[in-house]
């Protein structure tokens, strides 16, 4: 019986497992350059439903983690408790910012996706930083 609730508990941690997040921007642009990704800066706040959304609902979809981690790395910041980076403006969240190892910025998207529009998202965005 210890077995089939040890096995149950690890069942269920991998398939609520999020997409990897780095701790602040510095530690996911060091990432990006060892492992040649793209960063993806979410800034949200409590309070924002569609943030919620996006991390409970799309961020939990496992073609989406499959996905992201091949090619990407995030960085959650609470605009309102954690540093804001400065140089990333936003109005609204959740606002998303994709940047290349080199800090460039490649693209930004405001407001909230579904689980098919963020992958058409990380699609474009690797397009883009091929160019």
């Amino acid at each position: 019986m210890k077995k089939i609730f040890l096995l149950l508990g690890l069942l269920v941690s991998l398939l609520s497992a999020d997409i990897r997040w780095a701790d602040d921007l510095d530690d996911a642009l060091e990432i990006a350059q060892k492992e040649d990704k793209i960063v993806m800066m979410m800034f949200s706040m409590r309070g924002c439903h569609a943030c919620r959304f996006m991390e409970r609902k799309v961020y939990a979809e496992p073609k989406v983690r499959k996905a992201f981690d091949k090619d990407f790395i995030g960085v959650h910041v609470d605009v309102k408790e954690d540093f804001v980076p400065q140089g990333y403006d936003y109005f609204a969240t959740p606002t998303l910012f994709f940047i290349d190892k080199n800090k460039k910025l490649l693209d930004k998207q405001v407001g909230g996706l579904r689980d098919y529009q963020f992958l058409d998202k990380l699609s474009e965005v690797k397009k883009i930083a091929t160019y």
